[in-house]
């Protein structure tokens, strides 16, 4: 799941600034400022996530996370406002933190301590390794079919992986896992 929404993230990031720039309407402080907005919202999300984890578990936050990123990714073409966009990167970069925290603190609990060093190098390659692929894929769509399109397909990849992924990420799925490791 993290090699997909690292595909997918960088599909978008690889055409952002032209984003920002032609369809925004923003100049170089409102490009910044709108990265700041992920960034503030991380931040945020940082300090929320572990109250949200307790309070819905970790596979209800997962699956928060993933359906919040297609409503988002989905609302984000129809802005032309840059107010309306910091909103709603504000809350991606929020909502998105979530994803870190239930996804690594699980696969720690989940891996037994002599395999953890290969099991976070495999997961890193899997989630790193797509960021490349996706700026490639995300740049080659904006060129061909307009800026847009790489958010029009995050949300359908996201809605997608949601509905794939709905079984494993129940919270009671990841408490048989931790009971059974």
């Amino acid at each position: 799941m993290a090699g997909v929404i690292n595909l997918i993230t960088f599909g978008i990031i690889s055409i952002f600034v032209l984003y920002a720039q032609d369809i925004l309407g923003v100049v170089d402080i409102g490009y910044g400022l709108l990265l700041s907005a992920i960034g503030i919202g991380g931040l945020v999300g940082a300090l929320v996530s572990p109250r949200i984890v307790r309070a819905i578990g970790p596979g209800n936050t997962l699956r928060y996370v993933i359906g919040s990123a297609a409503l988002l990714t989905g609302v984000f073409p129809f802005l032309s406002d840059i107010w309306a966009a910091g909103a709603v990167l504000l809350l991606y970069g929020l909502t998105s933190t979530g994803w870190n925290v239930v996804s690594v603190s699980l696969r720690q609990r989940l891996t037994p301590d002599q395999l953890r060093a290969r099991v976070a190098g495999a997961a890193r390659l899997l989630a790193w390794g797509t960021q490349p692929v996706g700026a490639l894929l995300g740049g080659a769509l904006g060129a061909a079919v307009g800026l847009r399109s790489p958010f029009w397909v995050a949300a359908v990849a996201y809605t997608a992986m949601l509905s794939l992924t709905w079984r494993i990420t129940s919270n009671r799925t990841i408490r048989a896992a931790e009971t059974a490791g």
